[in-house]
Formats: C-alpha cells, sequence, structure tokens
C-alpha cells in the first residue's frame, strides 16, 4: 500500500517558548551524536493540555504524523483534541483500545502509514499494540522496527509478558518502574484521595472518614493503590480492606495496618470500592454482590479498570442516568444502584494539575521522550527484552528538569484543581435525582 509521505508534521508547529516545550526540545542537545533521519514515532498519547508540548518536541525530531490519542482523555478535552488535529496530526476516532485488540489491525495500520524507507519507534501508553507485537516484528523485521518505549505499568507487565513468550526481536524501554514514576505517583495517590472523598462529600453531604456510613475497600496494592490507601488513613478513615495477591504487597499491606480480603469479600462488605489493577479487576459478577449505592472509583484510565464495553452491551445491567460526578447503573437482577465516581474517570485523567507540582507530569514524559532518542541513536546495545531507563538517565533529567521548573511555585489549593465542582447543596440535590430515576 502507498504513504503519503509528503505531509510535514512541522507544519502549524509555530515557534513557541514555554518552559516546558524547552525543557522537552532540550532534550535532543543531550546527543553528542547525530539522531538519524528517517525515524517515525507512533505515539500513544493522552488528551492533555501538556501533551501539546510534548508531542511538538517529539514531531521536531521524529517524522509523526499518526497519533493514536486514548479514549478516556479524548472525550473529556475535546479542545485540545481539536488542537492537535489543527497542528497536522491524523487522529482516528476508531483508534481505541478494541480496534488494537482485535488481531490484525495494529499491523495493518502500520503498513498504511509507515513509509517503505523509514524505521519506526513504537511510544506505547498502556500496551496498546502488545498484543500484535509479534506479528509486527515479523513483517517489519528488526531492520525497520526499532522498538518500543512503554509509559505504564500495565503496559509494561503486557510486554514483559509478549517479550518472554514471543521473543520478538526489538528491545523495549519501560519507564513504569523508575524513581521518577514512583514520585509522581505518590504526588497522584494523595490526589486521588482527596478527590474521592471530596467527591462523595459534595454528592451525599457526608465525609469519607465517617465509619458508620462508609466501608472502604481498595483492589490493587500497587503503588496507586498503597499511596491511595495511605492518603485515606491519614484522613482519619478506618478499616480500610485491601485485595491483593502479591505475596510481597500482601505483607506490606499487614504492616501498615490494613486488613486483607478477597476481591468478592470487598464486594460484599464494602460501599466505597477503589480499583487500583489496571487490568479489569471487576467484572460484572463481582457488581452483582455489592452492596445497594455502592460507590467505585478507579485510579487509572476505565478501559484499563472496567471493561465498560461488555457492561453496555449486557442485559443484566443497565445505565440509568449521569452528570458531571457520577454515572449511574443499575443490576437487573438485584435492582441496586451502582455509582461510578467521575464516570469512571480517574479525577487526574479529568484535571491533569491536580497534583501540587503540575510540572512533574513533565518530568515523566520527558522520560519517554529520551527512551525514544536512546532506542534511536543506540539500539544496538539494547538487549532484546524489556528494560528500564537506568539511574543515571533519570538523574540526569532530573537536573534538567531542575533548570527548568525548581522555582516554579507549588499549587498551593488541591481542591480547585481537581475537578469544578458545584457547591454541596447542588451535589446533594443531582444525587437524590439520581436515585430517584
Amino acid at each position: 500500500m502507498a504513504v503519503n509521505t509528503t505531509i510535514s508534521t512541522r507544519f502549524n508547529l509555530n515557534p513557541i517558548t514555554t518552559p516546558e516545550y524547552n525543557f522537552f526540545n532540550s532534550l535532543r542537545d543531550l546527543f553528542h551524536v547525530k539522531i538519524p533521519e528517517k525515524i517515525m514515532i507512533i505515539p500513544v498519547i493522552h488528551c492533555y493540555e501538556s501533551s501539546i508540548s510534548m508531542i511538538k518536541a517529539v514531531s521536531n525530531i521524529f517524522y509523526t504524523p499518526l497519533l493514536i490519542v486514548k479514549e478516556s482523555t479524548k472525550r473529556q478535552n475535546p479542545t485540545i483534541l481539536r488542537r492537535l488535529r489543527e497542528m497536522g496530526f491524523s487522529i482516528k476516532q476508531e483508534h481505541d483500545k478494541s480496534f488494537f485488540n482485535k488481531k490484525g489491525n495494529a499491523l495493518r495500520l502500520l503498513q498504511e502509514h509507515v513509509p517503505h524507507d523509514h524505521q519506526f519507534i513504537i511510544m506505547d501508553h498502556g500496551g496498546y499494540f502488545a498484543t500484535s507485537i509479534k506479528d509486527i516484528s515479523i513483517y517489519f523485521g528488526s531492520d525497520r522496527f526499532i522498538g518500543i518505549t512503554e509509559h505504564t505499568l500495565n503496559g509494561h507487565y503486557k510486554y514483559a509478558h509478549t517479550s518472554l513468550s514471543s521473543q520478538i526481536d526489538q528491545p523495549i524501554l519501560s519507564i513504569a518502574k523508575t524513581e521518577i514514576k514512583s514520585i509522581v505517583d505518590s504526588e497522584i495517590s494523595e490526589t486521588l484521595a482527596h478527590a474521592i472523598d471530596h467527591v462523595v462529600r459534595q454528592v451525599v453531604g457526608v465525609r469519607l472518614n465517617d465509619h458508620n456510613t462508609y466501608k472502604v475497600g481498595i483492589i490493587g496494592y500497587g503503588n496507586l493503590g498503597m499511596g491511595i490507601a495511605q492518603s485515606l488513613k491519614e484522613k482519619s478513615i478506618q478499616g480500610i480492606k485491601v485485595c491483593e495477591y502479591n505475596p510481597i504487597k500482601k505483607v506490606k499491606a499487614l504492616s501498615s495496618g490494613f486488613s486483607l480480603y478477597s476481591i468478592d469479600e470487598i464486594c460484599r462488605n464494602c460501599n466505597v470500592i477503589i480499583s487500583a489493577t489496571g487490568n479489569k479487576a471487576i467484572k460484572l459478577d463481582h457488581l452483582q454482590l455489592m452492596q445497594n449505592e455502592t460507590f467505585i472509583s478507579t485510579v487509572t484510565s476505565p478501559d484499563d479498570e472496567f471493561d465498560f464495553n461488555h457492561l453496555k452491551s449486557n442485559d443484566k445491567i443497565y445505565k440509568v442516568k449521569s452528570n458531571e460526578f457520577l454515572s449511574h447503573y443499575r443490576l437487573s437482577k438485584t435492582n441496586n444502584n451502582i455509582f461510578f465516581i467521575l464516570n469512571g474517570q480517574a479525577s487526574n485523567l479529568l484535571m491533569k494539575n491536580g497534583i501540587s507540582r503540575p510540572s512533574l507530569i513533565y518530568l515523566v514524559e520527558s522520560m519517554q521522550l529520551l527512551s525514544n532518542l536512546i532506542l534511536a541513536t543506540n539500539r544496538d546495545d539494547k538487549k532484546k527484552s524489556i528494560e528500564e531507563l537506568t539511574l543515571e538517565n533519570q538523574q540526569m533529567l532530573c537536573e534538567l528538569w531542575l533548570k527548568y521548573f525548581e522555582n516554579t511555585p507549588p499549587v498551593s489549593e488541591r481542591t480547585n484543581n481537581i475537578i469544578p465542582l458545584r457547591g454541596n447543596k447542588n451535589g446533594i440535590i443531582q444525587y437524590q435525582r439520581l436515585k430517584q430515576t
């Protein structure tokens, strides 16, 4: 299939001098070797304000005609999506996670868009290409397919499994387990805990630390689950129950004073449930175990945590109504009402500046841009397996980030930066209306 290579990804990319763009763009100066021409990047990104500066910097270095924009933030930020399209990037509505889960789609997409005289790197975010990576590796070979960079822990595990089972010929650089990522995850955990408490208080009028009203359960005790549990504990929320299957993480949870429960027990005994696995932990069967008026929240993209497509196509549960705070579902069998906080979105996906230093997000994003540059210039030094960004490279990025953002003041008021909420009275009224539907 012929590929149009005449489209320049640099048109409409007007020069800008924002600190974040200058920070991203300065990464290429860290390399003392020439960056090869005719390398295409296929990025999977969130639709954030910070994504614009980052993707501009990527397109200044690599051929970047196509963006895969994650569905969860694509819907929430239509203005940013429009700006990305106005910059000349091709963004297809159908390119969501379900598209990439269908065998052959990812390969056909690359066949259509990667020029015959270009090499390419997949800049993934959530393992979108993991299920097809063996076919892609076989078709393009190591001469054209340079490798993969991955942002998330969920994607890291997907590629780790794939690289072991398929023995692909390309290296995979992951930033998911880096020291920098753990710092930002800690900040995001505090934001998420605050947002969940804030929204429930807005719509019901009772704080989460009212242990006579709420029983809190957390599914998954990774970085985010652990951080949320600790943040809620600091808010005097008692009796937090944790579901975790990793023995080391179970010991961590117990040593921090949390009780261990199975996922079924949490669904039966808790009415505020936070799912923090990124692996579709809550199924329809679990929803049917839940109490009436249970609140559910996630810490990641809803398409990673819940199988909403299955829910929508199943007559055992149906959506009643939504507002800015909640999505209201009702179970046909039990007639119980289930409320997805923030419509199944994580608060940091709705408002990216919920953390005290929003510029930390640029530091995380810079790790993946640096990983692309490393693969483009030093691929032969990389193993044909999954690797993590080295501590030396992380220290180098931190030094660069401090140069641009050390004197940027932190956000003092966290509440208004999480989600634009109306008054408590309006929230309670909306919740009561949902219940009466």
